[in-house]
């Protein structure tokens, strides 16, 4: 019952007291989103990678824990969505495996387990149709598009702030982008990439609304807020 106590607190403390920095680094209003229509939108994004995992197993507790024994080759996806309004918003790494008990993809969309990018895909989809947007800024931010350019910007949070991350690349076709560049405003640091990202249509976006467009007159260059 204390540490219940403690984690509601924490996260009382992350929702009502945050600090969200960097507010005139953000995109100015008259300049996000694809005013041209270079790029598909009425879906998501993503990229495919994979990455050394090892297997789960139930213990003597109840619980799981990893067996470090037996590593394989984990395929995921990293999800965004881009806005017709300008914004976006980031996801965490996808996997067709059900890592966790946050969410029951075979209660919820009878989905099984499969070390696949096409079960990424799938199990993505799943929480997208059973989405519960917790959070106004974290992953959550603005793009622009400018020639064959594509900048695009979203908050981290960093034990209670938001700090802002800029990604920059170059626009191939109307369905697919690559990152090249990564500016990290905490830590004042740039980073290349090689990021490709390519299109899935999608008709059940979530909500675009988050926390710079509900206070558009605090985010932007020529703003003092």
């Amino acid at each position: 019952m204390k540490y219940k106590l403690i984690y509601f607190l924490i996260l009382l403390l992350f929702n009502s007291c945050f600090v969200v920095k960097h507010k005139k680094n953000v995109v100015n209003i008259e300049e996000r989103g694809d005013k041209n229509g270079q790029m598909k939108l009425d879906g998501y994004y993503y990229r495919v990678f994979e990455r050394e995992a090892f297997p789960y197993y139930k213990n003597e507790f109840g619980g799981f824990t990893e067996n470090k024994s037996e590593p394989y080759q984990q395929k995921l996806i990293k999800p965004i969505i881009l806005n017709s309004n300008g914004t976006i918003r980031t996801f965490n790494y996808q996997s067709g495996l059900q890592e966790n008990l946050d969410f029951d993809f075979e209660y919820n969309c009878g989905l099984s387990d499969l070390n696949s990018t096409k079960s990424s895909i799938e199990h993505f989809e799943c929480k997208l149709n059973n989405d519960k947007n917790k959070y106004d800024v974290w992953g959550k931010g603005v793009f622009k598009v400018g020639d064959s350019n594509i900048l695009i910007q979203y908050y981290i949070n960093w034990i209670g702030e938001y700090y802002l991350r800029e990604q920059k690349g170059k626009i191939l076709t109307d369905s697919t982008f690559i990152l090249t560049e990564q500016y990290d405003y905490k830590l004042d640091t740039t980073y290349q990439i090689n990021e490709f990202y390519k299109f899935k249509k999608f008709k059940n976006k979530p909500d675009s609304i988050n926390f710079i467009t509900k206070h558009p007159k605090r985010f932007g260059r020529k703003n003092k807020a």
